[in-house]
Protein backbone atom coordinates (compact mmCIF):
# COMPACT_ATOMS: atom_id res chain seq x y z
CA UNK A 1 0.00 0.00 0.00
CA UNK A 2 2.72 2.60 1.16
CA UNK A 3 4.66 1.60 -2.40
CA UNK A 4 1.64 2.58 -4.19
CA UNK A 5 1.01 5.90 -2.25
CA UNK A 6 4.74 6.20 -3.21
CA UNK A 7 4.29 6.11 -6.76
CA UNK A 8 1.26 8.22 -7.05
CA UNK A 9 3.03 10.73 -5.15
CA UNK A 10 5.93 10.44 -7.38
CA UNK A 11 3.68 11.00 -11.02
CA UNK A 12 1.70 14.04 -8.96
CA UNK A 13 4.85 15.91 -8.50
CA UNK A 14 5.95 15.01 -12.13
CA UNK A 15 3.02 16.25 -13.17
CA UNK A 16 3.16 19.47 -11.18
CA UNK A 17 6.60 20.07 -12.01
CA UNK A 18 5.82 20.04 -16.08
CA UNK A 19 2.92 22.03 -15.01
CA UNK A 20 4.73 25.20 -12.77
CA UNK A 21 7.55 25.18 -15.89
CA UNK A 22 4.84 25.91 -18.97
CA UNK A 23 3.38 27.93 -16.29
CA UNK A 24 6.21 30.08 -15.99
CA UNK A 25 6.71 29.97 -19.39
CA UNK A 26 3.30 31.27 -20.10
CA UNK A 27 3.99 34.60 -17.52
CA UNK A 28 7.37 35.07 -19.33
CA UNK A 29 5.34 35.68 -22.72
CA UNK A 30 3.05 37.64 -20.97
CA UNK A 31 5.62 40.20 -19.71
CA UNK A 32 7.46 40.24 -23.36
CA UNK A 33 3.41 40.69 -25.23
CA UNK A 34 3.09 43.90 -23.07
CA UNK A 35 6.96 44.99 -23.79
CA UNK A 36 8.03 45.08 -19.69
CA UNK A 37 11.11 42.66 -20.40
CA UNK A 38 12.30 43.20 -17.15
CA UNK A 39 9.38 41.54 -16.04
CA UNK A 40 10.05 38.80 -17.98
CA UNK A 41 13.69 38.38 -16.71
CA UNK A 42 12.68 38.80 -13.09
CA UNK A 43 10.18 35.64 -14.02
CA UNK A 44 13.09 33.34 -15.54
CA UNK A 45 15.29 33.54 -13.15
CA UNK A 46 12.73 32.51 -10.91
CA UNK A 47 11.86 29.83 -13.47
CA UNK A 48 15.82 28.76 -14.06
CA UNK A 49 16.28 28.26 -9.99
CA UNK A 50 13.43 25.38 -10.04
CA UNK A 51 14.20 24.27 -14.18
CA UNK A 52 18.08 25.03 -14.91
CA UNK A 53 17.62 22.71 -18.15
CA UNK A 54 14.91 24.59 -19.66
CA UNK A 55 15.85 25.64 -23.00
CA UNK A 56 12.60 27.51 -23.34
CA UNK A 57 13.32 29.73 -20.07
CA UNK A 58 16.74 30.09 -21.67
CA UNK A 59 15.70 31.42 -24.83
CA UNK A 60 13.48 33.33 -23.66
CA UNK A 61 15.89 35.40 -21.54
CA UNK A 62 17.78 35.72 -25.08
CA UNK A 63 14.99 37.56 -26.28
CA UNK A 64 14.48 39.55 -23.01
CA UNK A 65 18.32 40.85 -22.46
CA UNK A 66 18.14 41.80 -26.49
CA UNK A 67 14.51 43.45 -26.13
CA UNK A 68 16.71 45.55 -23.64
CA UNK A 69 19.43 46.20 -25.84
CA UNK A 70 22.05 44.86 -23.75
CA UNK A 71 23.93 42.93 -26.78
CA UNK A 72 26.59 41.58 -24.56
CA UNK A 73 24.47 39.60 -21.85
CA UNK A 74 22.45 38.74 -24.97
CA UNK A 75 25.17 37.40 -27.09
CA UNK A 76 26.68 35.37 -24.09
CA UNK A 77 23.17 33.57 -23.18
CA UNK A 78 23.38 32.67 -26.84
CA UNK A 79 26.39 31.21 -26.71
CA UNK A 80 25.88 29.28 -23.81
CA UNK A 81 22.81 28.18 -25.43
CA UNK A 82 24.39 27.55 -28.24
CA UNK A 83 26.93 24.78 -26.40
CA UNK A 84 24.12 23.17 -25.11
CA UNK A 85 21.92 22.73 -27.99
CA UNK A 86 23.95 23.50 -31.46
CA UNK A 87 20.22 23.18 -33.26
CA UNK A 88 19.81 26.33 -32.06
CA UNK A 89 21.59 28.18 -34.89
CA UNK A 90 18.56 27.73 -37.08
CA UNK A 91 16.50 29.40 -34.82
CA UNK A 92 16.32 32.91 -36.73
CA UNK A 93 14.42 35.18 -34.33
CA UNK A 94 16.83 34.55 -30.99
CA UNK A 95 19.61 35.49 -33.53
CA UNK A 96 17.78 38.69 -35.02
CA UNK A 97 16.98 39.52 -31.19
CA UNK A 98 20.86 39.40 -30.56
CA UNK A 99 21.23 41.64 -33.40
CA UNK A 100 18.57 44.14 -32.38
CA UNK A 101 20.51 44.54 -28.91
CA UNK A 102 23.28 45.37 -30.46
CA UNK A 103 21.38 47.95 -33.12
CA UNK A 104 19.49 49.20 -30.39
CA UNK A 105 23.21 49.77 -28.24
CA UNK A 106 25.11 51.08 -31.84
CA UNK A 107 22.25 54.03 -31.98
CA UNK A 108 23.11 55.12 -28.55
CA UNK A 109 26.86 55.36 -29.20
CA UNK A 110 28.71 58.63 -28.77
CA UNK A 111 30.69 57.71 -32.90
CA UNK A 112 29.03 59.48 -35.56
CA UNK A 113 30.25 56.01 -37.71
CA UNK A 114 28.30 53.62 -35.10
CA UNK A 115 25.21 55.77 -35.08
CA UNK A 116 24.86 55.56 -38.88
CA UNK A 117 25.68 52.25 -39.24
CA UNK A 118 23.43 51.15 -36.74
CA UNK A 119 20.54 53.19 -38.37
CA UNK A 120 21.49 51.53 -41.75
CA UNK A 121 21.51 48.36 -40.57
CA UNK A 122 17.80 48.50 -38.88
CA UNK A 123 15.84 50.95 -41.94
CA UNK A 124 17.36 47.60 -44.12
CA UNK A 125 15.34 45.48 -42.22
CA UNK A 126 12.07 47.22 -43.30
CA UNK A 127 10.69 45.74 -39.82
CA UNK A 128 8.46 48.07 -37.67
CA UNK A 129 11.03 47.99 -35.04
CA UNK A 130 13.31 50.08 -37.13
CA UNK A 131 10.67 53.17 -36.90
CA UNK A 132 12.08 54.43 -33.51
CA UNK A 133 15.65 54.16 -35.46
CA UNK A 134 14.34 56.64 -37.72
CA UNK A 135 12.64 59.63 -35.99
CA UNK A 136 15.51 59.15 -33.64
CA UNK A 137 17.89 59.58 -36.92
CA UNK A 138 15.67 62.47 -38.17
CA UNK A 139 16.66 64.10 -34.83
CA UNK A 140 20.25 63.11 -34.47
CA UNK A 141 22.48 65.75 -33.46
CA UNK A 142 24.90 65.11 -36.78
CA UNK A 143 23.79 66.10 -40.05
CA UNK A 144 25.05 63.01 -42.25
CA UNK A 145 23.17 60.64 -39.79
CA UNK A 146 20.09 63.64 -40.59
CA UNK A 147 20.78 62.91 -44.09
CA UNK A 148 20.87 59.06 -44.08
CA UNK A 149 17.30 59.06 -42.50
CA UNK A 150 15.80 61.05 -44.75
CA UNK A 151 16.64 58.56 -47.55
CA UNK A 152 14.98 56.18 -45.81
CA UNK A 153 12.21 57.91 -44.42
CA UNK A 154 9.92 57.22 -47.68
CA UNK A 155 10.04 53.37 -46.81
CA UNK A 156 8.40 54.39 -43.71
CA UNK A 157 4.86 56.26 -44.15
CA UNK A 158 3.42 57.13 -40.80
CA UNK A 159 2.11 59.93 -39.95
CA UNK A 160 5.22 60.78 -37.18
CA UNK A 161 7.78 60.53 -39.57
CA UNK A 162 6.01 63.00 -42.28
CA UNK A 163 6.00 65.09 -38.89
CA UNK A 164 9.35 64.68 -38.58
CA UNK A 165 10.48 65.78 -42.05
CA UNK A 166 7.85 68.81 -42.00
CA UNK A 167 9.52 69.91 -38.58
CA UNK A 168 13.42 69.83 -40.60
CA UNK A 169 11.85 71.81 -43.57
CA UNK A 170 11.36 74.24 -41.06
CA UNK A 171 14.39 73.65 -39.21
CA UNK A 172 17.22 72.27 -41.08
CA UNK A 173 20.07 74.59 -41.82
CA UNK A 174 22.79 72.60 -43.55
CA UNK A 175 21.81 72.54 -47.46
CA UNK A 176 22.54 69.43 -48.37
CA UNK A 177 20.25 68.09 -45.47
CA UNK A 178 17.57 70.56 -46.96
CA UNK A 179 18.01 68.92 -50.28
CA UNK A 180 17.26 65.51 -48.86
CA UNK A 181 14.35 67.12 -46.71
CA UNK A 182 13.28 68.63 -50.06
CA UNK A 183 13.44 64.95 -51.87
CA UNK A 184 11.81 63.01 -49.10
CA UNK A 185 8.72 65.34 -49.37
CA UNK A 186 8.67 64.49 -52.92
CA UNK A 187 9.05 61.11 -52.13
CA UNK A 188 6.50 60.85 -49.32
CA UNK A 189 3.83 62.97 -51.66
CA UNK A 190 3.30 65.23 -48.27
CA UNK A 191 0.57 67.80 -50.30
CA UNK A 192 0.73 69.93 -47.60
CA UNK A 193 4.30 70.90 -48.51
CA UNK A 194 2.69 72.82 -51.69
CA UNK A 195 2.99 76.41 -50.23
CA UNK A 196 6.60 75.36 -48.80
CA UNK A 197 8.17 73.98 -51.98
CA UNK A 198 6.51 77.03 -53.77
CA UNK A 199 8.12 79.70 -51.39
CA UNK A 200 11.42 78.02 -51.78
CA UNK A 201 10.98 78.52 -55.90
CA UNK A 202 10.91 82.21 -55.08
CA UNK A 203 13.82 82.38 -52.68
CA UNK A 204 16.52 84.26 -53.39
CA UNK A 205 18.45 82.70 -50.84
CA UNK A 206 17.68 78.76 -51.90
CA UNK A 207 20.24 77.34 -54.14
CA UNK A 208 19.94 76.09 -57.69
CA UNK A 209 19.95 72.40 -56.51
CA UNK A 210 17.21 73.18 -53.56
CA UNK A 211 14.60 74.91 -56.18
CA UNK A 212 15.37 72.05 -58.82
CA UNK A 213 14.43 69.73 -55.82
CA UNK A 214 11.28 71.54 -55.09
CA UNK A 215 10.53 71.32 -58.82
CA UNK A 216 10.22 67.20 -58.67
CA UNK A 217 8.80 67.15 -55.17
CA UNK A 218 5.97 69.14 -56.55
CA UNK A 219 5.19 67.37 -59.84
CA UNK A 220 5.84 63.99 -57.80
CA UNK A 221 2.98 65.67 -55.05
CA UNK A 222 0.02 66.27 -57.23
CA UNK A 223 0.75 65.10 -60.47
CA UNK A 224 -2.78 64.90 -61.33
CA UNK A 225 -3.16 68.74 -61.38
CA UNK A 226 -0.08 69.86 -63.21
CA UNK A 227 -2.35 71.59 -65.55
CA UNK A 228 -4.39 73.09 -63.41
CA UNK A 229 -1.68 74.46 -61.19
CA UNK A 230 0.69 75.56 -63.92
CA UNK A 231 -2.45 77.81 -65.14
CA UNK A 232 -2.17 79.30 -61.84
CA UNK A 233 1.14 79.71 -61.08
CA UNK A 234 2.03 81.85 -64.72
CA UNK A 235 -0.23 84.03 -62.96
CA UNK A 236 2.21 85.14 -60.07
CA UNK A 237 3.86 88.34 -59.82
CA UNK A 238 6.64 85.87 -58.82
CA UNK A 239 9.05 84.84 -61.37
CA UNK A 240 10.31 81.85 -59.85
CA UNK A 241 6.54 80.73 -59.79
CA UNK A 242 6.19 82.08 -63.30
CA UNK A 243 9.10 79.49 -63.98
CA UNK A 244 7.56 76.50 -62.17
CA UNK A 245 4.75 77.03 -64.17
CA UNK A 246 6.29 76.71 -67.45
CA UNK A 247 7.71 73.75 -66.17
CA UNK A 248 4.35 72.47 -65.22
CA UNK A 249 2.56 73.03 -68.23
CA UNK A 250 5.36 71.51 -70.46
CA UNK A 251 4.82 68.60 -68.43
CA UNK A 252 0.77 68.38 -69.24
CA UNK A 253 0.05 66.96 -72.72
CA UNK A 254 -2.82 70.02 -73.24
CA UNK A 255 -1.37 71.71 -76.72
CA UNK A 256 -3.60 74.51 -75.72
CA UNK A 257 -0.63 75.56 -73.61
CA UNK A 258 1.45 76.63 -76.16
CA UNK A 259 -0.13 79.75 -76.67
CA UNK A 260 0.16 80.83 -72.92
CA UNK A 261 3.87 79.69 -73.09
CA UNK A 262 4.49 82.05 -75.67
CA UNK A 263 3.39 84.80 -74.42
CA UNK A 264 5.60 83.98 -71.07
CA UNK A 265 8.56 83.85 -73.75
CA UNK A 266 8.14 87.38 -73.74
CA UNK A 267 8.59 87.82 -69.63
CA UNK A 268 10.58 90.43 -68.22
CA UNK A 269 12.88 88.27 -66.66
CA UNK A 270 14.87 85.72 -68.32
CA UNK A 271 14.41 82.75 -65.92
CA UNK A 272 10.88 82.64 -67.06
CA UNK A 273 12.08 83.27 -70.29
CA UNK A 274 14.50 80.42 -70.81
CA UNK A 275 11.73 78.08 -69.33
CA UNK A 276 9.18 79.21 -71.16
CA UNK A 277 11.64 78.40 -74.66
CA UNK A 278 12.07 75.34 -73.07
CA UNK A 279 9.00 74.48 -72.98
CA UNK A 280 8.20 75.62 -76.10
CA UNK A 281 10.66 73.38 -77.55
CA UNK A 282 9.96 70.41 -75.63
CA UNK A 283 6.10 70.41 -76.82
CA UNK A 284 6.75 71.59 -80.70
CA UNK A 285 9.89 69.59 -81.63
CA UNK A 286 7.66 66.06 -82.64
CA UNK A 287 4.94 68.41 -84.31
CA UNK A 288 7.15 71.01 -86.09
CA UNK A 289 4.89 73.59 -86.05
CA UNK A 290 5.72 76.93 -83.89
CA UNK A 291 3.82 79.87 -82.17
CA UNK A 292 5.99 82.65 -83.75
CA UNK A 293 7.91 83.05 -86.89
CA UNK A 294 12.08 82.68 -86.75
CA UNK A 295 12.23 86.89 -87.05
CA UNK A 296 9.96 86.94 -84.15
CA UNK A 297 12.15 84.82 -82.28
CA UNK A 298 15.72 86.69 -83.74
CA UNK A 299 13.69 90.21 -82.25
CA UNK A 300 13.41 88.14 -78.54
CA UNK A 301 16.69 87.73 -78.52
CA UNK A 302 18.30 90.44 -79.31
CA UNK A 303 19.81 92.14 -76.19
CA UNK A 304 18.94 88.77 -74.22
CA UNK A 305 20.21 87.03 -71.58
CA UNK A 306 23.29 84.80 -72.34
CA UNK A 307 21.27 81.77 -71.07
CA UNK A 308 18.06 83.20 -73.67
CA UNK A 309 19.68 83.63 -76.16
CA UNK A 310 21.28 80.15 -76.44
CA UNK A 311 17.87 78.46 -75.83
CA UNK A 312 16.64 80.35 -78.25
CA UNK A 313 19.02 79.57 -80.84
CA UNK A 314 18.39 75.84 -79.84
CA UNK A 315 15.12 76.70 -80.75
CA UNK A 316 15.35 77.99 -83.83
CA UNK A 317 17.83 75.11 -84.64
CA UNK A 318 14.91 72.43 -83.92
CA UNK A 319 13.30 74.87 -86.48
CA UNK A 320 15.89 74.47 -89.47
CA UNK A 321 16.96 77.92 -89.06
CA UNK A 322 21.00 77.88 -89.81
CA UNK A 323 21.51 81.09 -87.64
CA UNK A 324 20.55 79.11 -84.69
CA UNK A 325 23.68 76.89 -85.41
CA UNK A 326 26.02 79.59 -85.91
CA UNK A 327 24.67 81.42 -82.51
CA UNK A 328 25.06 78.21 -80.84
CA UNK A 329 28.74 77.97 -82.45
CA UNK A 330 29.96 81.14 -80.85
CA UNK A 331 28.79 80.56 -77.25
CA UNK A 332 31.19 77.47 -77.28
CA UNK A 333 33.89 79.63 -77.89
CA UNK A 334 32.70 82.21 -75.45
CA UNK A 335 35.29 83.52 -72.75
CA UNK A 336 32.66 82.19 -69.91
CA UNK A 337 32.95 78.68 -69.74
CA UNK A 338 29.65 78.41 -68.25
CA UNK A 339 28.17 79.68 -71.63
CA UNK A 340 30.54 77.47 -73.59
CA UNK A 341 29.12 74.09 -71.89
CA UNK A 342 25.56 75.11 -71.73
CA UNK A 343 26.05 75.65 -75.56
CA UNK A 344 27.44 72.79 -76.42
CA UNK A 345 25.12 70.33 -74.51
CA UNK A 346 22.33 72.50 -76.62
CA UNK A 347 23.71 71.39 -79.64
CA UNK A 348 24.48 68.04 -78.77
CA UNK A 349 20.38 67.70 -78.04
CA UNK A 350 19.45 68.72 -81.25
CA UNK A 351 20.46 65.19 -82.68
CA UNK A 352 20.60 64.97 -86.35
CA UNK A 353 20.00 68.43 -86.91
CA UNK A 354 23.65 69.51 -85.71
CA UNK A 355 25.84 66.81 -87.26
CA UNK A 356 28.50 68.60 -89.21
CA UNK A 357 28.34 71.32 -86.85
CA UNK A 358 29.12 68.21 -83.49
CA UNK A 359 31.73 66.33 -86.04
CA UNK A 360 33.83 70.04 -86.44
CA UNK A 361 33.69 70.19 -82.55
CA UNK A 362 34.94 66.92 -82.40
CA UNK A 363 37.89 67.70 -84.39
CA UNK A 364 38.98 71.16 -83.02
CA UNK A 365 37.68 72.34 -79.96
CA UNK A 366 39.85 71.87 -77.39
CA UNK A 367 37.88 72.21 -74.03
CA UNK A 368 37.29 68.78 -73.42
CA UNK A 369 33.88 69.29 -71.77
CA UNK A 370 32.40 71.41 -74.94
CA UNK A 371 33.69 68.15 -76.66
CA UNK A 372 31.72 65.35 -74.03
CA UNK A 373 28.63 67.42 -73.76
CA UNK A 374 28.25 67.13 -77.83
CA UNK A 375 29.11 63.55 -77.59
CA UNK A 376 27.15 62.59 -75.04
CA UNK A 377 23.92 64.54 -76.73
CA UNK A 378 24.50 62.58 -80.36
CA UNK A 379 24.97 59.50 -78.61
CA UNK A 380 21.31 60.12 -76.79
CA UNK A 381 20.08 60.89 -80.12
CA UNK A 382 21.87 57.68 -81.65
CA UNK A 383 23.44 59.78 -84.03
CA UNK A 384 27.13 59.25 -84.90
CA UNK A 385 27.42 56.71 -82.20
CA UNK A 386 30.82 55.30 -82.82
CA UNK A 387 32.30 58.85 -83.14
CA UNK A 388 31.08 60.05 -80.18
CA UNK A 389 31.67 57.10 -78.23
CA UNK A 390 35.06 56.92 -79.55
CA UNK A 391 35.54 60.79 -78.56
CA UNK A 392 34.07 60.20 -74.51
CA UNK A 393 36.92 57.10 -74.30
CA UNK A 394 39.98 59.15 -74.99
CA UNK A 395 38.96 62.17 -72.78
CA UNK A 396 38.07 59.83 -70.14
CA UNK A 397 41.83 58.58 -70.14
CA UNK A 398 43.31 62.13 -70.95
CA UNK A 399 41.07 64.31 -68.66
CA UNK A 400 41.95 64.16 -65.13
CA UNK A 401 40.16 66.50 -63.68
CA UNK A 402 37.02 66.34 -61.40
CA UNK A 403 34.09 66.29 -63.06
CA UNK A 404 30.19 66.51 -62.36
CA UNK A 405 26.64 66.11 -63.74
CA UNK A 406 24.41 69.43 -63.96
CA UNK A 407 20.98 68.88 -63.89
CA UNK A 408 19.26 71.57 -62.09
CA UNK A 409 17.93 72.88 -65.15
CA UNK A 410 14.39 71.83 -65.64
CA UNK A 411 13.12 70.60 -69.03
CA UNK A 412 16.52 71.00 -70.16
CA UNK A 413 19.51 68.21 -71.51
CA UNK A 414 21.88 67.29 -68.53
CA UNK A 415 25.59 69.02 -68.97
CA UNK A 416 28.67 67.21 -67.47
CA UNK A 417 31.14 70.38 -65.86
CA UNK A 418 33.76 70.74 -63.83
CA UNK A 419 33.54 70.86 -60.16
CA UNK A 420 33.62 75.00 -60.29
CA UNK A 421 32.75 76.40 -63.40
CA UNK A 422 33.50 79.99 -64.20
CA UNK A 423 30.30 82.17 -63.65
CA UNK A 424 28.43 80.23 -61.45
CA UNK A 425 29.63 78.22 -58.38
CA UNK A 426 29.21 74.16 -57.76
CA UNK A 427 28.50 72.47 -54.79
CA UNK A 428 28.42 69.01 -54.16
CA UNK A 429 28.98 66.79 -50.92
CA UNK A 430 32.22 64.86 -52.37
CA UNK A 431 33.82 66.00 -55.20
CA UNK A 432 35.67 63.15 -55.85
CA UNK A 433 32.55 60.47 -55.45
CA UNK A 434 30.69 62.87 -57.84
CA UNK A 435 33.64 62.44 -60.45
CA UNK A 436 33.80 58.69 -60.19
CA UNK A 437 30.27 58.23 -60.38
CA UNK A 438 29.93 60.56 -63.54
CA UNK A 439 32.72 58.80 -65.28
CA UNK A 440 31.02 55.37 -64.33
CA UNK A 441 27.69 56.91 -65.98
CA UNK A 442 29.54 57.66 -68.85
CA UNK A 443 31.26 53.87 -69.01
CA UNK A 444 28.05 52.32 -67.91
CA UNK A 445 26.82 54.19 -71.18
CA UNK A 446 29.90 53.10 -73.94
CA UNK A 447 29.52 49.42 -72.42
CA UNK A 448 25.56 49.57 -73.07
CA UNK A 449 26.74 50.45 -76.72
CA UNK A 450 29.18 47.87 -77.19
CA UNK A 451 32.06 50.02 -77.32
CA UNK A 452 35.03 47.69 -77.32
CA UNK A 453 37.05 49.76 -74.99
CA UNK A 454 34.62 50.07 -72.35
CA UNK A 455 35.83 46.55 -70.50
CA UNK A 456 39.50 48.20 -70.39
CA UNK A 457 38.42 51.23 -69.01
CA UNK A 458 35.92 49.14 -65.95
CA UNK A 459 38.64 46.99 -65.44
CA UNK A 460 41.23 50.17 -64.68
CA UNK A 461 39.21 51.45 -62.70
CA UNK A 462 38.55 47.95 -60.56
CA UNK A 463 42.22 47.54 -60.25
CA UNK A 464 42.52 50.87 -58.59
CA UNK A 465 40.96 49.27 -55.67
CA UNK A 466 38.97 52.13 -54.33
CA UNK A 467 36.08 50.03 -52.73
CA UNK A 468 33.32 51.62 -53.49
CA UNK A 469 33.99 52.80 -57.03
CA UNK A 470 35.18 49.50 -57.88
CA UNK A 471 32.13 47.45 -57.16
CA UNK A 472 30.14 49.70 -59.14
CA UNK A 473 32.57 49.64 -61.68
CA UNK A 474 32.33 45.91 -61.57
CA UNK A 475 28.30 45.62 -61.41
CA UNK A 476 28.67 47.45 -64.60
CA UNK A 477 30.27 44.62 -65.87
CA UNK A 478 28.36 42.03 -64.59
CA UNK A 479 25.28 43.70 -66.45
CA UNK A 480 26.92 44.06 -69.52
CA UNK A 481 28.78 42.03 -72.59
CA UNK A 482 29.62 38.13 -71.52
CA UNK A 483 28.51 37.96 -67.94
CA UNK A 484 30.93 34.54 -67.62
CA UNK A 485 33.64 36.17 -69.00
CA UNK A 486 33.30 38.97 -66.42
CA UNK A 487 32.92 36.54 -63.53
CA UNK A 488 35.89 34.80 -64.68
CA UNK A 489 38.01 37.79 -64.77
CA UNK A 490 36.97 39.11 -61.09
CA UNK A 491 37.85 35.18 -59.87
CA UNK A 492 41.15 35.43 -61.72
CA UNK A 493 42.04 38.13 -59.41
CA UNK A 494 41.21 36.11 -56.51
CA UNK A 495 44.80 35.06 -57.21
CA UNK A 496 46.39 38.23 -57.93
CA UNK A 497 50.46 38.51 -56.17
CA UNK A 498 48.86 41.68 -54.59
CA UNK A 499 46.98 40.83 -51.35
CA UNK A 500 44.86 44.26 -52.14
CA UNK A 501 43.57 43.30 -55.23
CA UNK A 502 42.95 39.60 -54.15
CA UNK A 503 40.65 41.05 -51.34
CA UNK A 504 39.23 43.54 -54.15
CA UNK A 505 38.46 40.89 -56.75
CA UNK A 506 36.57 38.84 -53.54
CA UNK A 507 34.53 41.56 -52.39
CA UNK A 508 33.13 42.53 -55.59
CA UNK A 509 32.13 39.32 -55.84
CA UNK A 510 30.28 39.35 -52.59
CA UNK A 511 28.73 42.98 -53.47
CA UNK A 512 28.19 42.54 -56.76
CA UNK A 513 27.59 38.97 -57.92
CA UNK A 514 26.10 37.46 -54.49
CA UNK A 515 28.54 34.81 -55.57
CA UNK A 516 28.35 32.05 -52.75
CA UNK A 517 31.35 30.25 -53.04
CA UNK A 518 33.52 33.13 -51.98
CA UNK A 519 32.02 32.92 -48.33
CA UNK A 520 34.64 30.42 -47.24
CA UNK A 521 37.39 32.86 -48.80
CA UNK A 522 36.26 36.19 -47.44
CA UNK A 523 35.78 34.56 -43.72
CA UNK A 524 39.24 32.98 -43.98
CA UNK A 525 40.37 36.74 -45.08
CA UNK A 526 39.00 38.41 -42.14
CA UNK A 527 41.30 36.82 -39.78
CA UNK A 528 44.16 38.18 -41.66
CA UNK A 529 43.19 41.72 -41.63
CA UNK A 530 44.59 44.41 -39.37
CA UNK A 531 42.39 47.80 -40.45
CA UNK A 532 39.18 47.91 -39.01
CA UNK A 533 37.53 49.81 -42.13
CA UNK A 534 38.91 46.62 -44.17
CA UNK A 535 37.00 44.20 -41.89
CA UNK A 536 33.91 46.85 -41.60
CA UNK A 537 33.91 46.05 -45.67
CA UNK A 538 33.90 42.66 -45.26
CA UNK A 539 31.19 41.80 -43.03
CA UNK A 540 29.22 44.20 -45.20
CA UNK A 541 29.90 41.73 -48.07
CA UNK A 542 28.90 38.91 -46.12
CA UNK A 543 25.28 40.42 -45.67
CA UNK A 544 24.99 40.90 -49.24
CA UNK A 545 25.46 37.03 -49.79
CA UNK A 546 22.85 36.33 -47.74
CA UNK A 547 23.65 33.07 -47.10
CA UNK A 548 23.11 31.44 -43.43
CA UNK A 549 26.41 29.41 -43.45
CA UNK A 550 28.02 32.42 -42.64
CA UNK A 551 25.65 33.05 -39.44
CA UNK A 552 27.79 31.75 -36.75
CA UNK A 553 30.81 33.88 -38.20
CA UNK A 554 29.43 36.85 -37.94
CA UNK A 555 27.81 36.12 -34.39
CA UNK A 556 31.49 35.38 -33.59
CA UNK A 557 32.19 38.81 -35.10
CA UNK A 558 30.00 40.07 -32.31
CA UNK A 559 32.70 40.32 -29.83
CA UNK A 560 34.97 42.42 -31.54
CA UNK A 561 36.50 45.46 -29.87
CA UNK A 562 35.34 47.56 -32.34
CA UNK A 563 32.11 48.25 -31.85
CA UNK A 564 31.41 49.70 -35.87
CA UNK A 565 32.06 46.11 -36.40
CA UNK A 566 30.04 44.69 -33.44
CA UNK A 567 27.05 46.94 -35.62
CA UNK A 568 27.77 45.72 -39.32
CA UNK A 569 27.67 42.23 -37.69
CA UNK A 570 24.42 42.79 -36.21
Amino acid sequence: MYVVLGLCLAVFASSALEVSEETTIRKVRSYLTVRDPRGALKEIGHGLLLYPNSLTLKSLKVSSLGYLGKSKEALQEWQRLYQLDPSILSRRDLLEDVSWAFLKEGLRSEQKGVRCAALIGALLTQDAKALTFLIDGLRDRDASIRWVALQMAPHYRDLLVQQEVFRLLEEETVWWVRLGVIQALGELQARDAGPKLCQILESGEALAEEKQAAIEAFIKIDRASVSWQGAKLIQSDRFGLRALGCVLLALDEDQTNISKLSELALDPHPKVQMQALLAIGSKCAEQGSWPFSATKLRLLMEGADPYVRIVGAWLASLNLESWGLDLLKSYTYDTISAHRYFAAAAIGALGDRSIKLAEQIFQDHEDPFVVINVALGLIGQRVKVQEASQAIARILKEEHSLWMWDETTPLLWPMVVPGVVQGRARTVRDPKMADQMTRLRMIALLADLGYPEATSLLQHILQQGQWVVSGLAASILLQKGDDNHAMDLLRGLLEDPDPKIRLEAGLVLAFVAHDEKVIPYLMQLYEGLSQWDHKLTLLESLGKISNTSSSLFLIQAMQEPFEILRVAAA
